[in-house]
């Protein structure tokens, strides 16, 4: 999906044939220095609003990306499911609704630096090894200088090198250690990362120290609830 900015006339070529044409116009009518002027402020209000375009379509492509990142820790924070990360089911049940919901607002906040803030966005997720965010402008917007007009259909895709996967398969792993009412270790280590376990009255807490992306490095932090605790199950 990379639908850049295109000038409402088709193409560059027939965009110069337009100009061109437009000079030899005001030249018959209101004389010679008109053409070259004229020839010059086309181009320069074209180039100018492609530049303008292209700025926006790149600023976008990094907020996009920003947003998802921030979205990855804060789905981490929440073990990636609602109630404080508390995972009484498996959480890949609900996990794109939560990621969605993260995502949107963690961009919706980044939008409101750029230009094309006011442009509602349809957003779609690929969460399969790594995670993939493509994004296409529901509607398209103009620019508009003088006699020339700029359509751009904003869009954007990010891939991040995380794997969404590692909730359900953390599930999998530690939600039979709620029978056993403790921590089996203190310390363990689970496809390369390191695990902490906590033991409170309720619950075992769990902090994984995921992938480095660079920008953040997610923690996912879960509580296993303790089988016959007060309140468990």
């Amino acid at each position: 999906m990379d639908k850049r900015g295109f000038v409402f006339i088709p193409s560059l070529v027939v965009l110069t044939f337009f100009i061109f044409g437009y000079a030899l116009w005001l030249f018959a009518t209101e004389g010679r220095e008109q053409p070259t002027k004229a020839l010059g402020e086309l181009q320069s209000n074209s180039l100018g609003l492609i530049s303008e375009g292209e700025h926006d379509l790149l600023n976008l492509d990094n907020v996009a990306r920003y947003a998802g990142y921030r979205a990855l820790a804060k789905l981490g924070e929440i073990g990636g499911v609602e109630g404080n990360g508390v995972w009484d089911k498996n959480p890949d049940e609900n996990l794109k609704i939560i990621w969605d919901k993260a995502y949107k607002q963690e961009l919706m906040e980044y939008l409101q630096k750029i230009e094309l803030k006011d442009v509602d966005y349809e957003l779609f997720y690929n969460i399969d090894k790594s995670l993939i965010i493509e994004g296409l402008a529901k509607k398209d917007i103009i620019k508009e200088k003088e006699q020339v007009k700029y359509l751009v259909k904003p869009d954007f895709k990010v891939v991040l090198d995380y794997d969404l996967g590692i909730y359900g398969r953390l599930y999998e792993r530690y939600s039979g250690w709620g029978k056993d009412k403790n921590c089996k270790e203190k310390e363990d280590v689970f496809e390369g990362f390191n695990v902490s376990c906590k033991e409170d009255d309720e619950f075992l807490n769990f902090e994984v120290v995921t992938k480095d992306l660079g920008y953040v490095q997610p923690k996912i932090i879960f509580k296993i609830r303790i089988i016959g605790a007060l309140f468990g199950k």
